[in-house]
């Protein structure tokens, strides 16, 4: 299997501190293959970072579909932080799982990535 080109991206970039934030994150995959693929990936975060706006939510699965080849495909979702946020750096993990034409998982990536809050 060809290498994945992996991009994630938050809007914005940085939190503020003590005061509710909504955040836009996008994962994106390009399959550089001439096969098909399809893909999901996990998304797990510590409090007081959460996926629902109002109770915590660390852990969901978010299932993005068959990626033809030579193209991208991605998926946008959102993150919440409660009025509590104190100033740091914030931890998010993702493991996206890409399967091949026979529905096994043919890469398995793993990334954490920081988010800041001022």
């Amino acid at each position: 299997m060809e290498k994945k080109d992996i991009k994630i991206a938050f809007s914005p970039g940085k939190l503020k501190s003590l005061q509710k934030n909504e955040i836009l994150a996008t994962v994106k995959l390009s399959n550089n293959s001439d096969k098909y693929c399809w893909y999901e990936f996990d998304v797990n975060l510590n409090s007081p970072l959460s996926l629902t706006y109002d109770q915590e939510l660390d852990k969901g699965r978010f299932r993005v579909g068959i990626l033809e080849p030579k193209t991208v495909k991605g998926k946008d979702f959102k993150i919440f932080t409660m009025d509590d946020l104190k100033p740091g750096i914030h931890k998010i993990n993702f493991t996206i799982y890409v399967y091949d034409g026979d529905a096994v998982i043919s890469d398995r990536l793993d990334y954490e990535i920081g988010i800041e809050s001022v």
